[in-house]
């Protein structure tokens, strides 16, 4: 999966780096109740990823930060069946996450140590599509929207968009 954080830009007074594209993996299983209808839960875990902010002042402060994301999900899903082997979905459910996170502050030529964490719960939505290649295997690819998540308690909040692929195998 990669993962794309949007709405950086309204810290005012910071310049950020963010390196958009970072991964992870996630764990789902699910049950379809009908041809239409569906619910899931999953698990998901981020690779570290990183952050540089030059900041406005003092001239030549930095900060540089490292965040791991985990998150636990649960979703009902709807299918929209395009023939026997392509198929369309859409899902709406609930995100609790966690963000654990380590920064430095250098300022003044002084290095600053910050560890930190938070947590949430969001609403999550997502579209995707579904490649049948037999009756119990499956490719999906989706994106979901996590919308005004809380970054680091800074009064802000951001939109972050998961993109991934996975392979499914029915039982």
């Amino acid at each position: 999966s990669d993962v794309e954080v949007s709405s950086w830009n309204h810290f005012a007074g910071f310049g950020a780096n963010l390196g958009d594209g970072d991964s992870g993996w996630k764990a789902f299983a699910g049950f379809q109740f009908n041809r239409y209808i569906g619910a899931q839960v999953g698990i998901r875990e981020s690779d570290e990823a990183s952050a540089a902010f030059a900041v406005a002042a003092p001239r030549g402060s930095t900060l540089n930060e490292e965040v791991e994301v985990s998150e636990f999900s649960g979703a009902v899903t709807g299918m929209y069946p395009l023939n026997r082997e392509l198929g369309l979905f859409a899902k709406i459910g609930a995100a609790r996450w966690s963000v654990d996170g380590t920064a430095t502050a250098r300022i003044g030529g002084t290095d600053i140590p910050v560890r930190a964490s938070q947590s949430g719960t969001n609403v999550l939505f997502g579209l995707g599509g579904r490649y049948n290649f037999n009756d119990r295997a499956v490719l999906r690819f989706e994106w979901e929207h996590y919308s005004d998540i809380n970054i680091h308690g800074a009064g802000k909040s951001g939109d972050v968009d998961v993109f991934g692929g996975s392979l499914l195998y029915r039982f």
